[in-house]
């Protein structure tokens, strides 16, 4: 079966303006796009699930949050208990397909964007199929509430299962 994974995204992401606006941005790998809409208060550890915490209500709760994409590590992974260094992992290939589909998909680059354009553009054209692709060998995929929140199909609920995948 051959998957289309060409999503063609014409609208524009709202780049921030000024010098400011980008030194404010939180920085984000592709990958973590998807994780931060999923996300239900469940982590690798304590430090992790903190700083998980910190940056998700930041992207929940303001109404226009720049975000610079990173194809490396982040401001997520500078919690992580996988990080060996700067833009390595203990899953580095795992972790870099995830944004390498990531970006393909959704055609993204390494630039600055706004966090709720994305997301509402990523809502609007994701398919399970597509999902399935970018998503299917992360560990947290089958234990969380990922595919529920960024395909809209079921509620607004943490996963039941506490699970702390290697990933």
């Amino acid at each position: 079966m051959e998957l289309n994974i060409n999503i063609k995204i014409s609208v524009s992401c709202g780049e921030p303006d000024t010098e400011k606006e980008r030194k404010y941005a939180i920085r984000l790998r592709p990958h973590h796009l998807l994780c931060t809409q999923g996300y239900s208060g469940v982590g690798y550890d304590d430090t992790f699930k903190t700083r998980m915490d910190e940056v998700v209500h930041r992207l929940r709760t303001e109404e226009q949050t720049p975000v610079m994409l990173v194809f490396s590590t982040d401001d997520l992974c500078s919690a992580c208990p996988n990080r060996l260094g700067e833009d390595l992992c203990r899953t580095n290939e795992k972790v870099k397909a995830l944004d390498q589909k990531t970006a393909e998909c959704f055609h993204l680059e390494e630039k600055t964007y706004i966090y709720q354009n994305l997301v509402r553009i990523i809502r609007k054209t994701i398919t399970p199929e597509v999902m399935d692709y970018i998503c299917g060998d992360c560990s947290w995929y089958p234990v969380s509430a990922c595919r529920e929140q960024v395909l809209g199909s079921g509620p607004d609920q943490p996963s039941a299962a506490v699970i702390h995948p290697e990933e």
